[in-house]
């Protein structure tokens, strides 16, 4: 009987790899589209990305701000008054964490494309070269793997983590 039933709704790891399968394709062509661009391009894929989240959730967190700086900045409301608005906050903010989920389920494959392939240029090139930024120069002032020179941060694929040298030459399969 159980082989019957497997028959017909297929095993949970099947029912998985199927409804995953459309975000896999996705990324794949999404992967495909970042080959010819630069470190830099890439590097800027995750700023957008960043963006597009901070756009779809904008309304809802300009109605948040609205509200905390109404408690915030009007110490005579009653405890009724407060009650209120802690309830429309606590209201948005649940709306806001399952915009949230829809946001990050609409990246995913970008984003999932953005770490292959900087996994792949690790792996191929050894490093990434971009312009430098705040952030290289704070890491390149602790990690040896980060140089930074002539407005230039290279990011070598080497590094140690726990007194061994790390190299990372790997790149992600669809199944990962």
């Amino acid at each position: 009987m159980l082989g019957f039933i497997k028959k017909v709704f297929g095993t949970k790891s099947e029912r998985d790899v199927k409804r995953l399968l459309p975000f896999v394709e996705a990324t794949n062509q999404e992967f495909g589209l970042l080959t010819t661009i630069s470190d830099d391009q890439l590097r800027g894929k995750t700023e957008e990305l960043k963006g597009s989240i901070r756009e779809r959730l904008a309304t809802i967190d300009q109605e948040l701000k609205s509200l905390h700086n109404k408690i915030a900045d009007q110490p005579e409301l009653t405890i009724n008054q407060k009650e209120e608005i802690f309830e429309k906050i606590d209201e948005l903010e649940t709306q806001r964490n399952t915009e949230l989920e829809k946001v990050l389920w609409d990246v995913l494959p970008k984003a999932f494309a953005v770490i292959k392939e900087t996994a792949r240029r690790y792996k191929e090139n050894g490093s990434l070269v971009v312009s430098a930024t705040l952030h290289d120069q704070t890491i390149a002032a602790k990690k040896a793997n980060v140089k930074v020179s002539d407005g230039k941060a290279t990011w070598h694929n080497k590094w140690m983590a726990a007194g061994n040298e790390v190299t990372w030459d790997m790149m992600h399969y669809d199944v990962q």
